[in-house]
């Protein structure tokens, strides 16, 4: 196994007792003087075939990084970095890597030949701003999800157009992850310019990015997020979030929010008792809006004070079911509230340990 640290001089470490202890690794990467390592990923049928990214290039190994060649970009730029690299799970001969160049432009760079040849974005977006990640469609290659600072593109037909779908500034999207039965289903969490603390907040969206709905993690104090691995078992969809200062949180989650597929049914506003109740430590809250609109639901304590906010975004007509995990929080009485145009309604529910 190999791993790479950003801010060191030695550019890989090497184990093989499975981590328990670790050498560096100096192997001629970088060419003649070493370079960081940002990023690695090994070929997914062809175990011997390694691709890691340095300031500027991206590089390829034949022989588990014994030994480099120039891929793309050059050795010893000067630049942020070429931040991550993602190899299609669909076709592995397609290749994504990107980052920020020497005058903070976020760039894309894209192979369809295991690296022989690259297309490039030199400047996927007009603001200042970085690539961080890059998710491929579990069974689609045209469609891909870039996380990027302040900005979330959406391409469906490979990277010919990108659509804006998520833009907060001074927010950096450093992981999304997308449901491999359910693909509408996308996740994303981010760490925010900003001092800490600063809240968890998942973003959910079940119609592949058109619409976003916020899940507040309390219980995490500094909730700025850094890496992203999601696990699906079934209905239940598992994020690990690396959090920045704050270690490794779990959220766990149901695949189905929207529960009716004809939202046409749904004639009136209505906010449903949670299920179940008493809970511990997770429940469901259900309600109904007969037409799409901004919706917003928080759960507050037995004193009026705020705990969480389940949803603040625009949310399409139907029926709707929201699980809320009441983790790090005492037992006792908590209410609910539905805010959707002018009806609002108040449910009290109790949770036990």
């Amino acid at each position: 196994m190999l791993a790479s640290t950003q801010f060191d001089t030695v550019s890989l470490y090497r184990t093989t007792d499975a981590g328990v202890t670790w050498s560096s690794y100096q192997n001629g990467f970088g060419g003649a003087f070493s370079e960081t390592v940002l990023a690695i990923e090994r070929h997914p049928h062809q175990p011997n075939i390694l691709f890691a990214t340095g300031a500027t290039v991206v590089a390829k190994s034949l022989d588990r990084g014994r030994s480099w060649q120039i891929s793309h970009g050059n050795w010893g730029g000067l630049a942020t970095g070429v931040n991550f690299i993602t190899i299609d799970a669909n076709d592995s001969k397609i290749i994504w890597v990107g980052g920020q160049n020497s005058i903070e432009e976020a760039f894309l760079w894209k192979s369809e030949d295991a690296g022989a040849t690259w297309r490039e974005w030199p400047r996927i977006v007009d603001d200042v701003s970085t690539g961080k990640t890059v998710v491929i469609h579990p069974h689609d290659s045209k469609t891909v999800y870039a996380g990027l600072e302040s900005y979330i593109l959406r391409t469906t037909d490979g990277g010919e157009t990108w659509k804006e779908i998520f833009a907060e500034d001074g927010r950096f999207f450093f992981g999304i992850a997308i449901n491999p039965v359910r693909p509408g289903r996308i996740y994303t969490a981010s760490w925010f310019k900003t001092s800490d603390p600063q809240p968890l907040i998942v973003y959910i969206s079940d119609d592949a990015g058109e619409n976003w709905r916020e899940v507040h993690e309390k219980t995490a104090q500094f909730g700025g997020v850094w890496d992203l691995l999601h696990v699906n078992e079934g209905m239940i969809d598992k994020l690990y979030l690396g959090l920045n200062k704050g270690g490794v949180y779990e959220f766990v989650t149901e695949v189905t929010t929207e529960v009716d597929d004809d939202p046409a049914i749904v004639s009136t506003f209505k906010l449903e008792q949670n299920y179940p109740n008493p809970f511990n430590p997770e429940t469901v809250i259900s309600f109904s809006l007969p037409r799409a609109g901004l919706a917003t639901l928080k759960i507050y304590d037995a004193l009026g004070r705020e705990v969480a906010t389940l949803t603040n975004h625009m949310m399409a007509a139907g029926e709707h079911q929201i699980r809320w995990r009441s983790s790090g929080l005492a037992s006792g009485v908590y209410f609910y509230r539905l805010q959707a145009g002018n009806f609002s309604a108040v449910k009290k529910m109790l949770m036990l340990q």
